[in-house]
């Protein structure tokens, strides 16, 4: 079988024009030819198949095919026994298997085809035109079974690619738009391999049903969900875990402490994770001004308010804890407090109109003049969303068992607040 570089066949070829029969006269219409073939055996034979369409070209070939088709019968509907033996480039073992009848295969068929241990690098050809990559190496084990019973179909298309890598990009108009990096590490288990069942089923008799196209497009359709929801995927790997969003993980407003929910999410990511080796995440910290803002603010000024009031305590030689956050600062304290702050933050003098104000109201001014401006500060935003990554990621090696190695932080971001007021840093997936 060959394929011909504008995609014709050598079995066109074979195929000689006739000229219009003349009309037949009306007959009577008589009993069929009577074919009956006691069986056929094969001996060392082969099926040679060349894609001269493709660049480069594709050939393979099954040797050392051997076995046997047991009789076949026009007047007799019984399926006839097959059972085929062989080899593609010669390691490779193939076998075909059940019974058929080929007078009348829509009628009954039952064949069961195993190919194992294909090498994937003879299919580089077909890879690098429709996926846009060659094959570095790889091995391929197929089973196929279909059954016809009454022009109704019931296939099975098992595949299962072991040690699949990728080599170089190819650059082809036929490749899918696709991140095929990320869909095999998606798809590869611990071991490496990726397996994939397709099934089919449909009536034959239907002029809109065609096998081979249900099939690549449920494979197509396979990578795609993959490659555009990989945590949903993943979530799927994991039991009960199919209904948790794990693309981001939820911080309540001023804060990069891990609650129960984020905790659960994270648990069920770091499973998923185990199996699926070879992806790695990108961790996108996040924090947003509407909400921490106030609360960076509120937290900002009472460590100045135990950091200035510590340093006091320092020069009258009281005795102190060894960290500041562990002092309380009376309450009293505070306003004196704040005018130190004021000035050190804002670089200036309080408004001399602030003088004829009283004590409280001048406390008062001090602070919200104090809060605006750590509530607006993008270093302090900076440092929550970049103390938030860093949280998910102690988290998922710590108790997740995940390394190190495989988890990146990326830049942050400021970004809007959820509904529910929290504030949800992303997660990405990537291919190593």
């Amino acid at each position: 079988m060959i394929i011909n570089e504008n995609q014709t066949t050598n079995l066109n070829e074979l195929l000689v024009p006739q000229p219009a029969p003349p009309p037949a006269a009306s007959q009577p219409a008589g009993e069929p030819l009577a074919i009956r073939i006691g069986g056929i055996s094969l001996h060392d034979g082969s099926a040679n198949f060349a894609d001269f369409s493709l660049r480069p070209s594709f050939a393979t070939a099954i040797e050392q095919l051997n076995g046997s088709i047991g009789t076949l019968d026009n007047r007799k509907p019984q399926a006839a026994k097959v059972e085929i033996r062989g080899r593609v480039d010669r390691y490779a073992p193939v076998s075909i298997l059940g019974k058929l009848n080929p007078f009348d295969p829509l009628d009954k068929l039952d064949l069961a085809t195993s190919f194992k241990n294909v090498e994937l690098t003879t299919l580089t050809p077909y890879s690098g035109k429709f996926a846009g990559y060659r094959i570095r190496r790889g091995r391929l084990n197929l089973d196929l079974h279909y059954q016809i019973e009454k022009k109704q179909l019931k296939a099975e298309n098992k595949v299962v690619v072991e040690r699949l890598q990728l080599g170089e990009r190819v650059d082809s108009p036929d490749a899918v738009d696709l991140p095929i990096r990320l869909a095999v590490a998606l798809l590869k288990d611990t071991e490496g391999r990726i397996q994939i069942e397709l099934p089919v089923a449909g009536n034959l008799d239907d002029p809109q049903f065609s096998v081979m196209p249900i099939v690549w497009q449920t494979l197509r359709n396979l990578v795609l969900r993959a490659a555009q929801a990989p945590f949903k995927f993943i979530a799927g790997l994991v039991a009960g875990g199919s209904d948790v969003d794990l693309s981001t993980v939820p911080f309540a407003p001023g804060s990069s402490s891990l609650d129960g929910t984020a905790r659960t999410r994270l648990d069920t990511l770091a499973k998923a994770l185990q199996e699926r080796p070879l992806l790695r995440l990108e961790v996108e910290g996040m924090s947003a001004q509407k909400v921490d803002g106030a609360l960076l603010a509120e937290q900002r000024l009472q460590r100045e308010f135990r950091s200035t009031w510590y340093k006091i305590l320092q020069r009258r030689g009281d005795k102190l804890p060894t960290d500041p956050d562990q002092l309380e600062v009376p309450e009293d304290e505070q306003g004196p407090l704040l005018e130190a702050i004021y000035r050190a933050r804002l670089k200036q003098q309080p408004p001399a109109e602030w003088r004829e104000l009283s004590r409280d109201e001048r406390s008062a001014k001090l602070r919200e003049a104090v809060l605006q401006s750590w509530g607006e500060s993008q270093l302090l935003l900076r440092q929550l969303a970049q103390a938030r990554a860093a949280a998910i990621k102690d988290y998922l090696v710590d108790k997740g068992g995940l390394t190190d190695e495989r988890i990146y932080l990326t830049d942050v971001s400021l970004g809007e607040p959820e509904p529910d007021g929290s504030v949800a840093t992303a997660l990405h997936l990537d291919s190593e």
